[in-house]
């Protein structure tokens, strides 16, 4: 797995204390474009370095991964690693101290996470595996594992062993979660991949344990609202608002005003170091080339890339115990994901 590691900024900001936004991408996304990252950081108005991670490939043992959930293909028959798949606590655990390092490098502020559909699974394992790294965890059309939703849903899970999946990993990490400063859960009520019902149950049991967690609902008119190239090979699935949520100009008032006051409220990280040196030893080649490519651009947020660097590699493959086999079909919940 490897991770670009990005800085914007808007003109006469960058001497401002940046912010670290890790970002986790859906299962049909990948990288991100850094004009989108751009617009991402002119929406939010601070000074920001955006850490940007691939979803780990095939393991040379076979397992699978979506971000820090395993399972083997025999698991993930039909789409349904999130019900069969388990917690791998050492990939958490590099990532996690990957986002400690970057943070330290540049002295963040504050520290974000934001992921789209599989990246919100993502964030969630993520901001239940160490809750006090991340000030606020942005999950849009994300779930956890196991589901709420009933065989002849639209998912045709597995009942009551998918209840029961999710039931056990609320269990184990709800209080966990309400832990983290901030959780803004973003989703639209009428998403026929990602359930609004599993959602609203983890803003429940979050709440229970009196942890700061609002629903940010996205309207039904835009729940279908990205644009052809996002989502599009599906049609009216509820689940493509990556556009709306985090692009738009609609966007500022709906995520990013809320996602400043969260910020605004939460009191700075002790400043690790006065200057941070570049991560990488191409860094400095790669900033003169942005420098060229934006020259007469003043006016427009800037963009710096360090390239790209290998995460730790996953330590102690361990085959997730064996659960019995659904021969229920499910619809393809990775292919609708952004």
């Amino acid at each position: 797995s490897t991770y670009k590691f990005y800085e914007a900024w808007s003109p006469n900001k960058r001497s401002d204390r940046a912010i670290l936004v890790l970002w986790l991408h859906g299962a049909d996304m990948g990288d991100i474009p850094s004009s989108d990252l751009l617009s991402m950081q002119g929406l939010l108005k601070r000074h920001t370095y955006f850490l940007v991670p691939l979803n780990p490939k095939e393991a040379e043992n076979g397992l699978r991964f979506s971000w820090g959930v395993s399972f083997t293909k025999a698991q993930n028959k039909h789409d349904l690693g999130f019900i069969y798949g388990e917690v791998h606590e050492p990939y958490l655990e590099d990532l996690c101290m990957l986002v400690k390092t970057c943070a330290a490098e540049v002295s963040a502020s504050h520290i974000c996470a934001i992921g789209y559909s599989m990246g919100g699974f993502g964030v969630y394992q993520l901001a239940s595996h160490e809750p006090k790294l991340f000030d606020v965890a942005v999950p849009i059309a994300g779930y956890v594992l196991g589901t709420l939703e009933a065989e002849n849903s639209a998912y045709q899970p597995p009942q009551p062993l998918a209840t029961e999946v999710m039931t056990k990993f609320l269990s184990d990490r709800a209080k966990r979660l309400s832990l983290v400063h901030n959780l803004l859960v973003v989703h639209s009520a009428i998403d026929n991949v990602s359930s609004f019902k599993d959602a609203s149950r983890i803003v429940e049991e979050i709440h229970r344990f009196r942890g700061d967690v609002r629903l940010l609902v996205v309207p039904d008119e835009m729940a279908n609202s990205d644009r052809k190239g996002r989502g599009s090979r599906r049609k009216k699935m509820g689940h493509s608002y990556f556009n709306f949520a985090l692009l738009d100009e609609a966007s500022q008032d709906f995520l990013y005003t809320p996602l400043r006051e969260c910020l605004d409220n939460i009191p700075p990280r002790p400043i690790t170091r006065k200057r941070a040196s570049p991560i990488s030893p191409l860094a400095s080649f790669a900033e003169e080339q942005a420098t060229v490519l934006l020259a007469g651009e003043a006016e427009k947020p800037s963009c710096r890339l360090q390239f790209p660097q290998p995460l730790p590699r996953v330590r102690a493959f361990r085959d997730p115990a064996s659960r019995s086999r659904s021969r229920g079909r499910t619809r393809d919940r990775q292919s609708d994901e952004q």
